[in-house]
């Protein structure tokens, strides 16, 4: 385990970051918020040494279903990943939105606040907060290009 996965699973605010990047990036994408179960994967593909790496090569516009042609490999024990660490990724989801990182339209879906109430962080993507930070936000534009929750998880091999 790398010290990021050892600081993210201990602090919620970390994730909270980086569900908000997700947030934002999917915004930007779809013009609209995330859909709750798209946050699952978030935090086991971008928080893990493994599968971060994964994503060298890659920008905005290469798109989760090409990433993942490319890179099946991390397919392997996903499912069992986003699993160990829903609660992580539920508790960061709470947190952002009683820090006001995160609102929730009508319909469920959650959007990122343009002003935080407090400063965002600053981390160079040479850091592993700042690459972790940079790749959940790659990460929601790639989401928001698909929108659909099923089609995910059908990718990902994960059944509903």
């Amino acid at each position: 385990m790398t010290l990021i996965d050892i600081y993210a699973a201990e602090n919620p605010v970390f994730g909270a970051i980086l569900l908000h990047g997700c947030a934002a990036g999917y915004l930007e994408s779809a013009g609209k918020g995330v859909p709750y179960p798209l946050f699952f994967p978030v935090l086991p593909l971008v928080v893990s040494e493994y599968t971060a790496a994964s994503f060298d090569g890659t920008n905005a516009s290469t798109g989760l279903f090409d990433w993942l042609a490319k890179r099946p490999e991390v397919l392997i024990g996903l499912a069992d990943a986003i699993r160990a660490t829903v609660p992580f990724t539920r508790t960061s989801l709470v947190f952002a939105i009683r820090h006001r990182l995160m609102d929730v339209s009508p319909d469920q879906r959650f959007a990122p606040v343009t002003h935080m109430p407090w400063r965002q962080p600053r981390w160079r993507s040479s850091d592993e907060r700042g690459r972790a930070l940079g790749l959940a936000r790659r990460l929601g534009t790639w989401l928001g290009r698909i929108d659909d929750p099923a089609t995910l998880f059908h990718r990902l091999g994960i059944a509903p």
